[in-house]
């Protein structure tokens, strides 16, 4: 989604017609946000529903969400002139950031740059994000991190399928728009499988722990979408470690049934002195061999403090080369920007 004006302005400007590119879509180069254009988030709190354009961090790495928000009670949120105004908002937002007007942008947006973005004007991902119940206790979680987080449920999935239905039903929707379900572990409530089912239509992005297979899930995958999972480890005491739940070969058995549906994207946040050993390495390559097409690879963003060792950077640097030769490598260098560890990591590199 962040790349594809990139890439058609290149051809673009390589003097690459119109006519020869499949899907070409009209592109400006200008100032923009790839992501404050185009993504619609629609994020449970409390009893409403807020719809906004982007919850990307700033370069300090710690979560400030920003200002541009439409928030609305979650009992009309489904609404069709709701939704209109909702989806209108986010337009402005983006034309705003185009006119180069700052005001409500968070600190040193990483995001915001002069490049190519699409010409026109369209809702092109529906992120269902914010937080609900989840059957693991991963050690970097927000939850975990935060005290006076309010009380959570799943009660926002029933709007969620509301919500999209709406979308759908006021044409904001096409083929090509992807959704991606980020809101808790969907995989735990029949709700979840129920929107499971709903966003086949749609490319789809399923965030889950796998933990708990979802027939619908792998069914809608087999139209366009991925599987995303947060493995964190390559043995079963570092993910008991990381994750709170002893569950490392059940995850992998339904990683490798997801994998006979469609893409897989296993993400490795990585722990300084927690699951940066050699056999944590080892076993996740095994595991990517077998059942991944991209690989990520980030840090723990609510750790601000934290400088990677040496040893960490080591590790860092073995995954990163055995990945980029395999071509699955996707990764985030947000990971790699505290004071000398870009350096440091690249010189590593180097001598591998």
């Amino acid at each position: 989604e962040k790349a594809a004006p990139e890439i058609l302005g290149f051809l673009q400007e390589q003097g690459v017609s119109k006519e020869r590119i499949i899907n070409w879509e009209p592109v400006e180069k200008r100032l923009g946000c790839a992501f404050a254009e185009s993504f619609f988030l629609v994020e449970p709190i409390g009893n409403t529903i807020r719809y906004f354009n982007c919850n990307r961090n700033s370069d300090n790495l710690k979560y400030v969400k920003p200002q541009f928000k439409f928030i609305v009670d979650a009992s009309v949120a489904a609404h069709s002139d709701v939704i209109a105004k909702g989806v209108e908002h986010v337009y402005n937002v983006a034309q705003k950031i185009v006119e180069g007007d700052q005001e409500n942008l968070h600190p040193n947006c990483l995001n915001m740059q002069e490049g190519y973005y699409y010409a026109n004007r369209k809702i092109r991902s529906v992120n269902f994000v914010g937080t609900a119940p989840c059957n693991f206790k991963c050690c970097y979680c927000v939850l975990n991190n935060t005290k006076d987080y309010e009380p959570i449920t799943f009660k926002s999935y029933p709007v969620f399928i509301d919500i999209l239905k709406a979308l759908e039903e006021n044409k904001y929707l096409d083929e090509d728009t992807v959704i991606k379900m980020s809101n808790g572990e969907f995989s735990i409530v029949e709700e979840g499988h129920l929107l499971a089912r709903l966003v086949g239509k749609q490319p789809v992005t399923f965030f889950t722990n796998a933990f708990v297979y979802s027939d619908q899930a792998a069914r809608a995958i087999e139209n366009s979408g991925m599987i995303l999972c947060n493995t964190d480890s390559g043995v079963a005491e570092t993910f008991k470690k990381v994750k709170g739940v002893d569950g490392f070969e059940r995850v992998v058995e339904n990683l490798k049934e997801y994998a006979k549906h469609g893409p897989i994207t296993l993400k490795y946040i990585l722990l300084e002195d927690i699951n940066d050993s050699q056999k944590d390495l080892e076993g996740f390559f095994r595991l990517a061999d077998d059942v991944a097409t991209r690989v990520d690879l980030i840090r723990d963003f609510m750790d601000t403090d934290l400088r990677f060792s040496d040893h960490t950077l080591k590790f860092a640097a073995q995954f990163i080369k055995h990945f980029r030769n395999q071509g699955k490598l996707n990764m985030n260098m947000t990971a790699f920007v505290r004071s000398g560890e870009g350096s440091r990591l690249n010189s590593i590199l180097e001598g591998l």
